[in-house]
């Protein structure tokens, strides 16, 4: 709906969001706990929110048009959206398209099948990781409460490191790449994941068999801050994919990817100190996921080398020049119909 644009929708949830955190810390129970936190995983897509841009091209030149006819006090401006037929669907309509939507371009795409499940992956391997902090700094290294809450820490510094490192590439690397040779084909985006789906296979590898009472407790923490700065930077990279590759439905794809990975680390995260716990251990149970993330590095490769071949038969992929064009017209017939009503309102 260009009324509303692309933020309003995520308040509700974030709001929501933030009572079911309350709720999970105040709840007298184990199962109350549980279903706070699995809400809370449904709703929390709307982290920081409030600080981002609108992006909905309809809706920025909605409330351009709609600036205009406060200041002027005509009628005769209005946007694309307003006159189009799209202005003329029903909120039934609307709410259909907008529930369907994401799954039909996740399902009918290998490309963004692909990036979905790979995110669901990494994100279930990411939560299902962390139940095996209490083992290895409460039971193999008999860590204080207090210490152990703060070997989780590495979860907050790793992401502090990945941030700028992301940054500098863009910086010195493909913004000038960019600049000079215009937008290069959007499998390049995905070249910091080919390197950090490796470390992240390398960071559970080194915390599953460095955790041993004889050894330094530093050795899993490294293993850990390795494999979260790591996914930081994955999750970066397949983002940045799925927009530049998808524009034209960017939102229905991301929905539908925060869903599914979301689903899937809600679901798998349950089953992990059970493994831990069982007769292959910690060290066979974070081996096990780091097996899982080895075999995940060739569905990265795969994508890097196949992607714009499966984008070619893709009803939905558009190249960023395609996107880029058909803006500059969006906003080229905006302003044609403003200078038009302009003069006929003169008349």
């Amino acid at each position: 709906m260009y009324q509303l644009g692309r933020n309003p929708p995520y308040y509700i949830p974030m709001l929501a969001a933030l009572g079911l955190q309350i709720g999970a810390a105040l709840s007298p129970s184990f199962a109350g706990v549980a279903i706070c936190r699995l809400l809370v995983g449904f709703f929390i897509s709307a982290v920081l929110l409030l600080l981002l841009p609108e992006t909905f091209i309809d809706n920025i030149l909605y409330r351009r048009a709609r600036r205009l006819r406060r200041l002027t006090g005509s009628p005769l401006f209005k946007s694309p959206a307003e006159v189009s037929e799209h202005a003329a669907k029903g909120f039934g309509t609307i709410m259909k398209e907008a529930l369907v939507m994401p799954f039909k371009v996740t399902f009918l795409d290998p490309s963004i099948l692909f990036a979905a499940c790979y995110m669901g992956f990494c994100y279930a391997n990411f939560f299902c990781f962390f139940d095996a902090f209490p083992v290895v700094f409460g039971e193999i290294y008999p860590f204080s409460l207090e210490q152990l809450g703060l070997a989780f820490l590495c979860s907050v510094v790793a992401p502090a490191l990945a941030v700028p490192c992301y940054v500098i590439y863009q910086l010195t690397y493909m913004y000038p790449l960019v600049k000079k040779h215009g937008m290069p084909i959007v499998e390049r985006r995905l070249e910091p994941a080919l390197l950090s789906s490796v470390t992240a296979a390398l960071g559970l590898w080194i915390f599953a068999w460095t955790s041993f009472a004889r050894l330094h407790w530093i050795g899993p923490m490294i293993g850990a801050g390795l494999f979260v700065w790591s996914n930081c930077i994955t999750f970066q990279c397949i983002f940045y994919y799925v927009i530049l590759a998808y524009p034209k439905y960017v939102a229905s794809a991301l929905a539908a990817n925060d869903f599914i990975r979301s689903a899937a680390a809600a679901g798998l995260v349950h089953g992990a100190t059970p493994l831990f716990h069982s007769r292959v251990g910690l060290h066979g149970g974070v081996s096990l996921l780091a097996g899982l993330a080895t075999c995940g590095i060739a569905g990265v490769f795969t994508l890097y080398f196949k992607g714009a071949s499966l984008r070619a038969r893709s009803r939905f992929a558009e190249s960023p020049a395609q996107v880029e064009k058909a803006v500059l017209e969006k906003i080229g017939e905006s302003e044609g119909a403003v200078e038009v009503r302009l003069g006929e309102e003169q008349a």
